[in-house]
């Protein structure tokens, strides 16, 4: 649901898109496309898992990219996660997975309830703490990094996202070595696997 950049980023590099059948009416002025019509994609040598989740857009999805003995899960956007999912998220080596909201900011916050009851649905964003929870369940011995990211600027703080999801790190058995909390107005560091 985030494609206002990609008009530009096609005039510079001129790549071909992804997206589902569902999705073309969205994207219209893309002309070098090619349809995920499975819930696996091979790109290259990379092998793709595609994750259906629960947001108020057409079709949205998430991935998990295998590649080179390496992995990367990629989910924002979404209101919660399938439990069908969670073998082919664990034990990924990079996490980027959404953190939107404070919970308690949101409610006591300058949004309309209907705009909150939108964001804590099951097709709205995830919350720091459910963040949290899934990454939690997910984490092995393979994980070195999380990025927790699409901070909500009103409803979040990058302090409040890093501190929930260390209270929950304190609980677990693997931890990564690299905590990373994207901001939306800064380059986020590259991150090698």
């Amino acid at each position: 649901d985030h494609i206002k950049g990609l008009k530009v980023f096609l005039n510079k590099y001129h790549t071909k898109v992804y997206f589902t059948e569902k999705m073309r009416d969205e994207l219209s002025f893309v002309d070098n496309y090619e349809y995920i019509n499975s819930d696996v994609i091979s790109i290259g040598d990379m092998l793709i898992n595609v994750i259906k989740t629960s947001h108020d857009v057409v079709d949205s999805v998430g991935y998990v990219i295998n590649g080179n003995s390496k992995s990367i899960v990629y989910i924002t956007d979404t209101g919660y996660i399938h439990k069908k999912y969670f073998d082919i998220l664990s034990n990924k080596d990079v996490y980027i997975l959404e953190s939107n909201h404070d919970i308690e900011m949101l409610n006591n916050g300058p949004y309309s309830f209907k705009l909150r009851q939108r964001i804590l649905g099951d097709k709205g964003h995830l919350s720091n703490y459910d963040c949290s929870r899934y990454l939690g369940r997910w984490l092995g011995n393979h994980t070195n990094c999380v990025v927790l990211a699409h901070l909500s600027e009103e409803n979040n703080t990058p302090e409040l996202a890093f501190n929930t999801f260390l209270d929950k790190m304190n609980e677990l058995e693997y931890r990564p070595d690299k905590i990373i909390v994207a901001l939306q107005d800064q380059v986020t560091e590259m991150v090698e696997i």
